[in-house]
């Protein structure tokens, strides 16, 4: 099963960091899964991160959000690649991912909220809302976030997971410590 992981960048951040600790599990783990990491956007320092431990990484290179030359790289990578699950982090990708993953035939998506409904800008929390119908499950990282989106308006229809998103607190010690 390949699974393809999209986000917004591959920049030093929560959401990004928790994407290679899982990718790290991964490649520990004996599995039948494949993964792959994609970026949406230009800045990818944790790229190489990735790819050290033998996960692919595509970058569509977007220069500004929605940038339509990294829309069609997308599209393209897409349909050119077969992807069982496309699971997505975090709002600029959940819409993107969302909307060009149903195009490309991907049949299962999964999005994690990695953040509460209030701190979006409104406009992409307006273009997330409007496209989570497109998910075949929403994850939230804590119980938190999960409530944060059960507001009127930010409501929604289908159940939610909340899969709690844990620190590796000896690994947290020993770089806080160095």
């Amino acid at each position: 099963m390949h699974i393809c992981h999209l986000i917004n960048s591959l920049e030093h951040g929560g959401a990004e960091t928790h994407l290679l600790e899982m990718a790290q599990a991964n490649t520990v783990a004996e599995t039948d899964l494949s993964i792959s990491v994609c970026a949406i956007e230009h800045n990818a320092p944790l790229a190489d991160e990735f790819r050290e431990i033998g996960v692919p990484v595509q970058n569509f290179g977007a220069t500004f959000k929605f940038d339509p030359r990294s829309i069609a790289r997308m599209a393209a990578y897409f349909r050119q690649t077969d992807i069982d699950v496309l699971h997505i982090h975090l709002p600029l990708a959940h819409t993107l991912g969302r909307l060009i993953g149903r195009i490309a035939g991907i049949e299962t998506i999964v999005s994690t909220q990695h953040n509460v409904a209030d701190n979006y800008h409104p406009i992409t929390g307006t273009l997330e809302k409007l496209t989570r119908p497109l998910d075949t499950r929403t994850v939230a990282v804590s119980e938190g976030v999960r409530q944060s989106f059960s507001t009127p308006f930010h409501g929604s229809s289908r159940p939610w997971e909340t899969i709690y998103n844990g620190i590796d607190v000896k690994s947290f010690n020993e770089a806080v410590s160095s």
